[in-house]
C-alpha cells in the first residue's frame, strides 16, 4: 500500500531538540515502511530523513497553521497519488477535501476545534472523543497512535536509580511545571524539570524555587540530547512527576511523555485531570494531590507500557485500520 504520512510543520523532523507529534510521524512512517509498504512523508524544513522512506520537506516550519498550509500549498497534490493518507497534523489541510485517510485531534477540543475532515477523524481517549461530541456533534471512534520506540525506552535493572525526581514539558501556563516545583519544594523532594522556555512568567517563579530550594528543585533548561540522550537521564530518575495545570475543567488527551517514562519502568505521580486517569490509571498513581512518594516495581510497568504503546505495536493497530477501511 502507497502511504502518505503528513507530519505537523512546527518542528523539523529528526532533530535532537524538543517534538512531539513530529517524533510520532517518524517512528510509525518508519514502521510503515518496514511493514513493507511504500511510505512517502512530508514536514517542516530541515527535517531529516527517515529510514526506509521518501521524505518531502515544506519551505516553511515554526507554526501550526502558516507552516502546515505552506506544505500544503507544495505538496498537497500528492495526496490523490497515495492509497491513504497518515495525517497527524493540526490543520488537516491535506484531508479537508475527502481524501482516504486517518487524522487524529491533539487537545481538548473545548480549548480549540480546527477545521477537520467530515470522515476517518480519531480521539486519542474516550474522554477527548465525549469532549468533541459535546462541542462539535459529531462523534469520532478512539485510535490511541501515541507511541515511543522500544529499542529507546526499556527498563534496565542495571541502570543505579537517583534520589532525584524527574518533570519534563514546556514551561507554559498549562503544563505544570510550575505547579511541580511548588509541590516539590512543599513535600522536600528532590526535582528536575526540564523543557522549552515559552513562559517567562513560569521560567521566572521556576528559578525563583530553585534559588529557595538551594537547588534541590532545579530547572536543566530545553534537553537536547537526542532521544537516546533524553532516554538516559531519565532512566537514571526516581520517577516522573506530572502535573498538569489546564483551567478548570479542561485537560489533556494523553500524553507522550508519560507513555515513554512509564516504557523506561519510571514509576509516575500524574495529577488527575483530563483523560490521564482513563489512559494511565492502572500504572501511574493518578491523584488529584500528593504528598507522599511511592515506588512500583519498574519490570512490571515496562513490561505493560510497551504492550499498549510500542511503536510496532501501534502502527500494526493502524495499519488494521487502515486495512478495515480499505476492504
Amino acid at each position: 500500500m502507497r502511504l502518505l504520512v503528513v507530519a505537523p510543520c512546527f518542528y523539523p523532523l529528526g532533530q535532537s531538540g524538543y517534538s512531539g507529534i513530529e517524533r510520532l510521524a517518524v517512528l510509525l512512517a518508519r514502521e510503515f515502511a518496514r511493514a513493507k509498504h511504500k511510505v512517502e512523508v512530508i514536514g517542516a524544513s530541515r527535517s531529516t530523513g527517515i529510514e526506509g522512506c521518501m521524505v518531502w520537506r515544506s519551505s516553511a516550519e515554526g507554526s501550526f497553521v502558516e507552516a502546515e498550509e505552506q506544505a500544503w500549498k507544495e505538496y498537497g497534490w500528492m495526496a490523490k497519488d497515495f492509497d491513504f493518507t497518515i495525517d497527524l497534523s493540526h490543520s488537516h489541510y491535506f484531508r479537508r477535501h475527502g481524501e482516504p485517510g486517518a487524522s487524529w485531534i491533539w487537545h481538548d477540543p473545548k480549548l480549540m476545534t480546527p477545521p477537520v475532515p467530515l470522515t476517518g477523524l480519531y480521539a486519542l481517549s474516550q474522554w477527548q472523543a465525549t469532549r468533541h461530541l459535546e462541542a462539535t456533534h459529531q462523534t469520532i471512534p478512539v485510535l490511541d497512535c501515541i507511541c515511543a520506540d522500544p529499542e529507546v525506552y526499556y527498563y534496565d535493572s542495571k541502570v543505579e536509580v537517583s534520589d532525584r525526581w524527574f518533570s519534563l514539558g514546556i514551561l507554559d501556563k498549562n503544563k505544570g511545571q510550575r505547579e511541580a516545583a511548588l509541590l516539590a519544594e512543599e513535600a522536600g523532594i528532590k526535582l528536575d524539570i526540564a523543557g522549552k522556555p515559552v513562559d517567562d512568567d513560569v521560567v521566572r517563579e521556576i528559578r525563583e524555587i530553585e534559588k529557595r530550594t538551594q537547588g534541590r528543585v532545579r530547572y536543566l533548561g530545553e534537553l537536547k540530547l537526542g532521544e537516546v540522550g533524553k532516554a538516559k537521564l531519565l532512566r537514571q530518575a526516581r520517577g516522573m512527576l506530572y502535573w498538569p495545570s489546564y483551567p478548570e475543567g479542561f485537560g489533556e488527551a494523553h500524553s507522550q511523555k508519560l507513555v515513554e517514562a512509564l516504557m523506561l519502568g519510571l514509576p509516575c505521580i500524574v495529577r488527575d485531570q483530563g483523560a490521564m486517569a482513563e489512559v494511565f490509571g492502572d500504572m501511574a498513581l493518578v491523584v488529584p494531590e500528593w504528598n507522599t512518594p511511592f515506588a512500583w516495581i519498574s519490570d512490571q510497568i515496562a513490561e505493560r507500557a510497551a504492550k499498549s504503546w510500542s511503536a510496532p505495536i501501534v502502527a500494526q493497530r493502524i495499519l488494521e485500520v487502515v486495512a478495515g477501511v480499505k476492504a
